[in-house]
């Protein structure tokens, strides 16, 4: 099965700019369960703007 990187960068870029980040560090939250203090200083803003300069977005 062949992988078409740029495409799937994109597909992500798009996903990543329409998504609610407090929202899913809640989910990811309930994932981890008694361990999900470790995402308290997690700024979600800076890994939207780390992710979207990796995706070239």
């Amino acid at each position: 099965m062949d992988f078409d990187l740029d495409k799937l960068k994109d597909q992500a870029g798009d996903l990543l700019e329409g998504a609610d980040l407090n929202e899913l560090k809640e989910k990811a939250g309930d994932l981890l369960g008694d361990k999900a203090d470790i995402l308290d200083n997690v700024d979600m803003d800076d890994v939207k703007d780390k992710l979207s300069g990796f995706l070239g977005k």
